[in-house]
């Protein structure tokens, strides 16, 4: 029988998730998947490559918000968790809202293929954004670590990013 305990020890770990493995590893494929589906879809000319990148952006997606949600979890537990995660959570709408006004905006001005390729780089900037301010917290297992804001933006911005690729 799983005790309680047992199962906070697990969820706080991230084993339940399949996250017990280094986050900086698996957030960087999670963000490589949207990548990698963005220049799919702004490169390819074909219906089956164009979905063939939505699906590929699309898991990166998906994976990267359970990562995430799971790294603000970390980076703020017994500290503003609920405010982080609401700013967390409410990037994607705000991301919805950007993409819903400036990308038809680009595709009106050159085409599809731009309004893709910005996505695409922006989502290489959400990449490369977090590749230069994301440390793991170092209470993670022991105790709450210390937040900064440099964190709370790139949680946003990634957020923000992640949406792009659902409203293009």
């Amino acid at each position: 029988m799983v005790e309680v305990g047992d199962l906070e020890e697990g969820v706080r770990r991230g084993e339940i998730a399949g996250l017990d493995c280094d986050q900086g590893v698996e957030i960087f494929g999670r963000l490589a998947l949207m990548v990698v589906g963005g220049v799919l879809m702004a490169t390819s000319e074909l219906w089956l490559g164009q979905l063939a990148g939505r699906l590929v952006a699309g898991l990166g997606g998906v994976l990267l918000n359970v990562l995430m949600t799971k790294m603000v979890a970390d980076w703020f537990a017994g500290r503003e968790i609920s405010f982080s995660l609401a700013v967390f959570v409410n990037s994607y709408p705000v991301g919805i809202a950007v993409a819903l006004i400036v990308l038809p905006l680009v595709a009106e001005a050159g085409g599809l293929t731009s309004a893709l390729t910005l996505v695409a780089a922006l989502t290489v900037a959400g990449f490369a954004g977090l590749a230069l301010l994301y440390r793991a917290p170092e209470g993670v297992g022991g105790g709450p670590a210390e937040p900064g804001d440099r964190l709370r933006g790139a949680l946003f911005v990634n957020g923000g990013v992640k949406t792009g690729h659902v409203a293009a």
